[in-house]
């Protein structure tokens, strides 16, 4: 997250707890008097929003836009639709440990860009 250039700041990154050390999803919720979220990354069913909600965690659509992801909290008016992914604020410890997020990056850039895409068969 570049805190320096307004624009990038909203970018939803990969980045670890500095608490528990598991993989979260970073981001600034608006772009005026933002907080600073860390979004477990696993999203969440109907009843999964709910339970988060009921246990005092807040939930968040994660949009793509251009080429990048940013969040929006689930307020009154976003909650009665699932156009997007659903995730919750972290809480520790997380399920998904931080060492998750090199490997993934490192399978998915080796070799040729187009391997993800392809069948396995």
């Amino acid at each position: 997250m570049n805190l320096r250039n307004p624009a990038s700041a909203l970018h939803a990154v990969l980045a670890g707890c500095p608490r528990c050390r598991c993989l979260v999803i970073r981001a600034l919720d608006e772009a005026v008097c933002a907080f600073d979220v860390r979004l477990d990354p696993e999203p969440l069913a109907e009843i999964g929003e709910l339970n988060a909600l009921l246990a005092g965690r807040m939930s968040y659509d994660l949009i793509p836009i251009a080429g990048h992801h940013e969040i929006a909290a689930r307020d009154q008016w976003r909650i009665r639709n699932r156009k997007y992914p659903v995730l919750a604020t972290h809480r520790c410890p997380g399920r998904i440990p931080a060492t998750a997020a090199a490997q993934f990056k490192s399978s998915t850039m080796k070799g040729d860009r187009h391997a993800a895409k392809r069948p396995p068969f």
